[in-house]
């Protein structure tokens, strides 16, 4: 299985700058023959970008739902929102699943999901990529004429390479900003009528070509989704180990790191493991237990452990991100189980500290927390939020 070739959402987000800050470059498109132009546009857009039509983007609706959306275009989306529901889509017919039930979905609904994959069309360029035909209608606008004989008509901010408009059967995407980096313009806010006003987030490409995943189940268990369509990648589940409320030693397994910033909230936290987790398992590799959160030179730290999977590809962290491999070794562990979330924290950290000095022990690594929640299958509620089961660790030499 090909692994995804690297998430470019982290790259956006850490090299990008909008274009409402740096000016696109000057280009006369209306001097070009149309086959020119539109390769121009299309390598000024997406540079060295390869399997554009196997995406996993984040969508934020106008009400604020954030949807995680994976494409196999032009055909087939699948999408899951904040609050656990799925929607798949495949060649015109879909369904949603939402607390085990199936819908099929038609009318307006229907109407929007289809506009969310003509979005998803237009951000990576799909009708440019796929073009049968161009054939100038404007000075900087362009009909694209597609295999099936559908046409798109593509609209350019003067005198640049830049999409200003990218019409299809399904409406007109107005490309209201993009992100720039230093090989790519990437859409980041659009508007399409039937959804309104749009941010995207790109999160990776070039994605195994698994058409399993945009299945239509026939039937969906009452109490869980089908399995065949689920998305959430699965942390390691704990089973029955011990939970220490004293420190004890434990021999850790080896183990690797893919570490970011920490956002410092859970919302915001709930919605990067969740990209993260599904990044990873994209690109061939198992998550390996839950979340770690430290501080390293006063900068606070989120970490999620991998390994990789049986005869896959090496997994090419995301630009931005830190690899780090932990060796098999002695830790300390304890599990406080006194107030809050916080409160935890800090009698974990006072626990550890004071189990170094009395052993005469050394840290080889940062404190971690480690809180037993699920957020790669969306934002637990408030009350589990608040005190969760927490494991506290240091590695020790």
């Amino acid at each position: 299985m090909r692994a995804a070739a690297f998430a470019i959402g982290v790259l956006l987000a850490a090299c990008g700058r909008s274009d409402l800050e740096t000016l696109p470059r000057q280009a006369d498109t209306a001097a070009l023959t149309p086959s020119e132009a539109i390769a121009l546009v299309l390598r000024e857009s997406l540079g060295q970008l390869r399997g554009m039509d196997r995406m996993l983007l984040q969508i934020t609706l106008p009400d604020a739902t954030v949807l995680q959306v994976q494409t196999a275009l032009p055909t087939m989306l699948r999408s899951q929102s904040s609050d656990g529901v799925t929607q798949l889509l495949r060649n015109g017919a879909a369904i949603e699943l939402r607390n085990g039930e199936k819908a099929t979905l038609a009318g307006s609904e229907l109407t929007q999901t289809l506009a969310l994959l003509a979005l998803c069309d237009a951000a990576t360029l799909g009708p440019l990529r796929r073009a049968s035909q161009c054939r100038r209608i404007g000075p900087y606008a362009f009909e694209l004429v597609q295999q099936d004989g559908s046409s798109w008509q593509l609209q350019l901010r003067p005198n640049t390479l830049l999409p200003a408009q990218l019409g299809g059967p399904f409406g007109n995407v107005e490309f209201l900003e993009h992100l720039h980096t230093a090989t790519t313009w990437i859409l980041s806010r659009a508007r399409l009528a039937p959804l309104g006003e749009c941010t995207l987030r790109f999160v990776a490409n070039d994605l195994p070509a698994d058409d399993t995943q945009f299945e239509l189940p026939k039937t969906a268990p009452k109490d869980a989704l089908d399995p065949a369509v689920e998305t959430s990648p699965k942390p390691r589940q704990m089973g029955r180990e011990s939970q220490p409320t004293s420190p004890q030693i434990e021999v850790s397994k080896p183990v690797r790191w893919l570490i970011c910033d920490d956002p410092g909230n859970w919302p915001a936290r709930q919605q990067l493991v969740q990209l993260l987790a599904t990044t990873l398992t994209n690109g061939g590799q198992s998550i390996a237990g839950f979340p770690c959160y430290f501080h390293e030179k006063d900068r606070p730290r989120l970490a999620i452990g991998f390994r990789a999977k049986p005869d896959n590809a090496p997994f090419t962290p995301p630009i931005g991100y830190e690899i780090r491999d932990l060796q098999a070794g002695n830790v300390i562990v304890v599990f406080p189980v006194a107030g809050d979330y916080a409160e935890r924290v800090a009698l974990g950290e006072t626990q550890l500290r004071a189990e170094l000095r009395a052993r005469q022990r050394t840290a080889a690594g940062p404190i971690c927390a480690q809180p037993y929640l699920h957020l790669e299958e969306g934002l637990p509620p408030p009350e589990k939020l608040a005190a969760p089961v927490l494991r506290m660790s240091v590695a020790v030499r």
